[in-house]
């Protein structure tokens, strides 16, 4: 029998179940073995990455989730044999919501560091 479903919410769900829990390193490591992991679909790998971010937001590590996105958009080293699973896993594409996400957090950075700079400079 074939296992149906999607196996990005088992991984987002396991590293939940951590978070809810406050054992936020531990839901840390699944995010990082679930972003190894050769899904299906880019928006599933995708999936893993924006909730990975948003777990760090709601721990307030905002340089945290950023350093994630800027990470999640990073070719991978030698983790990936052959160019058909590269190009699989790693080309987000541009009008996907996690360009969106990683936009809109790139966003905030920036106005956040201008009103530091405004703040500190007056």
């Amino acid at each position: 029998m074939k296992a149906v479903g999607k196996l990005h919410k088992l991984w987002i769900a396991f590293s939940k179940f951590y978070e809810d829990n406050d054992q936020i390193d531990d839901a840390r490591t699944i995010f990082e073995k679930a972003a190894k992991v050769q899904f299906r679909s880019v928006d599933d790998l995708a999936a893993i990455w924006c909730e990975y971010a948003e777990m760090e937001l709601r721990q307030e590590n905002y340089n945290g989730a950023l350093r994630l996105m800027r990470r999640s958009t990073t070719l991978p080293g030698k983790r990936y044999k052959s160019k058909k699973k590269l190009d699989k896993n790693t080309n987000f594409g541009p009008k996907s919501n996690f360009c969106y996400f990683y936009q809109t957090l790139k966003f905030c950075d920036q106005q956040t560091q201008f009103w530091l700079t405004t703040e500190n400079s007056g």
